[in-house]
Formats: C-alpha cells, sequence, structure tokens
C-alpha cells in the first residue's frame, strides 16, 4: 500500500511516525521547506505543479489514498486534493483538529471572515489598543497597506503597533515589528513576550492544537482581549464511501492501520 501524506502539521508529523511502523510506503508532502521534518520515509516539498498536477502526481506515483493532515485553514490544498482523489477514484482520508473552545475567563471576539477580522481590528484601535500580537498567517502587500491604514485611527497614542510573528519572513506593515518563530510555545514564555510588549490585543486564527495554544492561556491569565478568525466552510469531504474524516489521530491511525491490514 503507498500513501501520499499532505502535511505541514505537527499532527501530521506525529501520525506519519506512527504509520511508518506499518508496512506500507508512505511519501510526506510538505508545501514549503520552513524546518525540514525528521520523518524516516520519502518528503517532498514545494506543491505539485512540477508533476503536471496532484491528480497526475497520484497516477504516476501509484498512490493508493491521499492522507490530508494539512493546516484547517489551506482550505485550496484540501479542496484540490479532495478532487484529486475523486478524480484518480482512491480513498480520501482528513485529519483536522479541533477548534480551540471560549472558557469563561477569555475575552474573545469571533470574526466570521477576514473582513469583519479587519473591522473589529480598526474599532479596536480607534478605542485604544496599542500594541498588538498579530499571529494570523503570512500578510502580503495589500493587507500590510490595511493595517497600517488601521493603526493610524489611535489618535490618542498615535499610531499602534503589531508585533508580527511568524514562522517564515512575510510582508510587514510600516508599524510592525516582525518575531520569527515556530512553535510549540509554551505559557511561561508567552507570558514574558506579551508582557515585554505591553500587549492589549491578539489577532489569530482558530487554528486549533496545542503548539499555539499557549498564547491563549497567556491571554486568559493577563485578562488581554483576543480576536481570532473562525474557521472557513470545510470542503465537502463525502463525495463519496472511501471517504473519511477524522478529529482524533487515534482513531485515525487505527483505521488506516485495519484498512492497510485488510488490503494485504
Amino acid at each position: 500500500m503507498k500513501v501520499l501524506i499532505l502535511g505541514g502539521t505537527s499532527e501530521a508529523k506525529a501520525l506519519t511516525k506512527k504509520l511508518i511502523s506499518l508496512d506500507i510506503k508512505i511519501i510526506y508532502s510538505i508545501a514549503g521547506i520552513v524546518r525540514l521534518p525528521e520523518l524516516n520515509c520519502e518528503i517532498i516539498s514545494g506543491g505539485f505543479s512540477q508533476s503536471g498536477g496532484l491528480s497526475e502526481y497520484l497516477l504516476t506515483e501509484k498512490i493508493d489514498c491521499l492522507l490530508n493532515v494539512t493546516h484547517p485553514f489551506a482550505t485550496k490544498m484540501s479542496q484540490q486534493a479532495l478532487l484529486s482523489a475523486d478524480e484518480v477514484n482512491i480513498p480520501y482520508y482528513s485529519f483536522k483538529r479541533p477548534e480551540w473552545q471560549q472558557q469563561t475567563e477569555d475575552n474573545w471576539l469571533l470574526a466570521k471572515d477576514q473582513e469583519q477580522l479587519l473591522n473589529e481590528l480598526a474599532l479596536a484601535v480607534n478605542t485604544g489598543s496599542k500594541n498588538i500580537l498579530y499571529t494570523n498567517g503570512q500578510i502580503d502587500r495589500k493587507l500590510a497597506v490595511e493595517l497600517d491604514a488601521i493603526a493610524e485611527l489611535n489618535e490618542v497614542f498615535g499610531p499602534a503597533r503589531y508585533i508580527v510573528r511568524s514562522a517564515k519572513e512575510t510582508e510587514l506593515p510600516q508599524y510592525a515589528h516582525w518575531l520569527q518563530a515556530i512553535g510549540p510555545f509554551n505559557l511561561n514564555n508567552e507570558m514574558a513576550l506579551l508582557k515585554e510588549y505591553e500587549i492589549d490585543l491578539i489577532v489569530c486564527k482558530n487554528s486549533g492544537g496545542e503548539a499555539t495554544k499557549a498564547k491563549l492561556e497567556a491571554a486568559r491569565k493577563l485578562g488581554i482581549r483576543v480576536l481570532m478568525l473562525q474557521r472557513p466552510e470545510p470542503a465537502n469531504e463525502s463525495t463519496n464511501s472511501m471517504n473519511r474524516l477524522f478529529n482524533n489521530l487515534d482513531e485515525c491511525f487505527e483505521f488506516i492501520s485495519e484498512k492497510c491490514s485488510s488490503d494485504l
């Protein structure tokens, strides 16, 4: 059995390490190299355009099933994976980590899309937020200009400042300081960071998982507001009986283990 894993997440690496112990061939794919994973299997990076697209790659490499363990916000990749698996008629399995859940002590504002998030950010800056931890993914030039315009709405203290934290270099607003960092992050370090930069607002995505959860725990302890982008609607992952969606890694592993055993 030959499995292509679309990875790039901590869950993907953990699941791959367990699956390597089975009598199957695994190919692990990442969109781009931020940090090479230490996995005892074939690793490819940079997408499938050089192979003629994902569908062509699945056919050429004679992949038996596609396992999607990408980031919950990687919607384009997930949609393409679903379509390609359906096109070549192979099983499509998907793992999505559970969302973070708001607790009683949290001060969260949930935005349904990017437009609402920017509107709420503008309101927060206009009413006094001045030091913002921005961990909402890559920034392009258009967004950087929009963030600068929002920063200038703070007429009391002068332009607000963004502390932009990301794994790889990104476009930056004028009023920004970049922190390059890769999770997992721990509570003590997150508490120290929020205090050092006098953060009064966190802007992030509802990515879920443990690797970056500590900032929310630190915000809870320090009484800091969180502006959180909700997940987009998932791709329709039930187009045929071969497709399965998992929210638990152990269940995903057990299912694939049994599937491999039955196919041998």
